[in-house]
């Protein structure tokens, strides 16, 4: 059996198992990476937990840094906005806007900012 130019051999049916091997291992490797990248987002997730902890931040002298007061109830409905976001608290503001931390409708921490009209 001769070999073609670039070292796989010229047999369709070894071509075609050589192919079923592959897409076993391509398959293989995405189920390992979907599993690697939810470690990884565990992971991350407590390192942020961590890192801005109130003690963290007391001892590296960041205590502006920590979350303000949480934001009334009566104020923003429970804290539900629009587009399935919640508000925690109040974060900052500035000349035209104003940063709350809030939690997605899936959970995830994000900001929001809301800017004064």
């Amino acid at each position: 059996m001769a070999a073609a130019t670039n070292g796989l051999p010229e047999d369709p049916a070894l071509l075609r198992a050589r192919l079923v091997e592959v897409e076993a291992r391509y398959a293989q490797s995405q189920v390992q990476f979907r599993e690697l990248r939810t470690w990884y987002d565990k992971l991350k997730r407590q390192h942020r937990e961590l890192l801005w902890s109130e003690a963290v931040l007391v001892r590296e002298g960041l205590e502006e840094a920590m979350p303000g007061p949480p934001i009334a109830d009566a104020d923003r409905a429970n804290g539900h906005i629009g587009g399935g976001f919640v508000l925690r608290h109040h974060l900052g503001a500035g000349a035209f806007a104003t940063v709350y931390a809030a939690v997605d409708k899936e959970g995830r921490p994000c900001a929001v900012k809301r800017i004064d009209k």
